[in-house]
């Protein structure tokens, strides 16, 4: 029959087959091979390539996500990098952004970030890996302590989508890394997934203008601060970030504190109006103190983890008469005339965890305050 003729064929691909990937360890390609029968006549073959792309994830609610290098927040003079994401999923072609913030900086000689993908490999029951791509991005080289920094890397229109097939594995993510001089270096890995939409779909770079990455360093912890002066019902002084109460003829005054080895803790100051004059000395007990003949009698709850001295003995007795149960969980003491020092190791990783260490200052400053109206003329309230 002369002319052009046209037939129509369905193929369906094997579930969970491999799209078409030219890499370092292994490749994949399909193609279609075309026999013509000619009778009395040489065959005619043909081969035509047929790129298959690795199955579309499904759309997800835009959310900003943050990770960071220590689940506890900064510990010692270590770096500790907080990193967010306006989202983990890209799509070739498209920018990723988000923005990283560094606490103890004078510990980092130099902060890598990199996009990294890698191969891999499943054989005879066991999985190999290999880097094959890596997108470095460029950020400014001032840095202040805690602040966060944006960045925003494009995506090349080639690089190859995340996929998982068959003992086969594309993965990407991103990498950071603090050097630290003479130390073992700080390095993240988060993981994101490289993905074309699905036909008709809202692309991701469109999508994302609904969100922004979620702020890190000093500007999350103000938000994370906030929201817990407000349940606890503190007032809050964002400027020196810190939290104000009183309670009777106590004040309370919380903040964070950097110590010298790098710890972060946070510090309930308490202070007595009118200040005591009982010659009140109370700190945590030293081995030294058992070779010590005098010393105030303190309530057994207090006893073994404390040493006392004071002049008035009656007064200093019915101030620290039932504050054994509210001091316990507090992980640092100090009380004297002018009132008290009280500290906990702190976590600023959710309100939660910033919640769970200023709640027995709180608790220890209204103990106080109600110990402190029990004495003979508290009668006034702190001012």
């Amino acid at each position: 029959m002369k002319g052009k003729q046209r037939f129509a064929a369905d193929f369906a691909l094997p579930a969970g087959a491999p799209p078409t990937y030219a890499g370092r360890w292994y490749a994949t390609e399909y193609a279609f091979d075309v026999h013509v029968s000619i009778p009395w006549w040489p065959d005619r073959h043909a081969r035509f390539a047929l790129p298959v792309a690795p199955d579309p994830l499904p759309a997800e609610p835009v959310r900003a996500q943050v990770w960071s290098s220590k689940s506890d927040g900064p510990e010692g003079k270590r770096p500790y990098l907080e990193v967010s994401l306006a989202q983990p999923r890209i799509a070739p072609g498209e920018a990723i952004e988000g923005t990283l913030a560094v606490t103890n900086l004078r510990s980092m000689r130099s902060l890598e970030v990199a996009f990294v993908a890698h191969e891999h490999l499943v054989l005879n029951g066991q999985t190999h890996d290999v880097e094959v791509h890596r997108l470095v991005a460029r950020l400014p080289e001032k840095r202040e302590e805690g602040v966060g920094v944006p960045f925003r890397v494009r995506f090349p229109k080639e690089a190859p989508p995340s996929f998982a097939a068959r003992g086969m594995r594309l993965t990407w993510h991103l990498m950071v890394r603090a050097v630290v001089a003479f130390g073992e270096d700080v390095v993240m890995h988060l993981p994101i997934v490289v993905s074309q939409g699905r036909p008709g779909e809202v692309p991701d770079s469109r999508r994302r203008r609904a969100t922004v990455a979620a702020p890190v360093g000093r500007e999350r912890r103000a938000l994370l601060w906030r929201a817990a002066a407000e349940r606890l019902e503190l007032r809050n002084d964002e400027q020196r970030e810190r939290m104000e109460s009183a309670f009777g003829g106590v004040g309370l005054v919380v903040r964070l504190e950097q110590r010298p080895g790098g710890d972060l803790w946070v510090v309930g100051e308490c202070t007595f109006r009118p200040a005591l004059e009982a010659g009140l000395s109370l700190r945590e007990r030293r081995w030294l103190d058992a070779l010590a003949k005098e010393g105030l009698e303190l309530p057994v709850a207090l006893a073994k983890r404390f040493f006392a001295e004071a002049r008035d003995v009656e007064v200093a007795r019915t101030l620290l008469a039932e504050l054994g149960a509210a001091l316990a969980p507090v992980e640092e003491v100090s009380l004297d005339d002018e009132g008290a020092l009280l500290g906990m190791r702190a976590s600023v990783q959710s309100t939660e965890a910033l919640l769970e260490r200023i709640t027995p200052l709180v608790t220890a400053a209204q103990a106080l305050g109600e110990a402190r109206d029990r004495l003979p003329g508290a009668g006034s309230t702190y001012r």
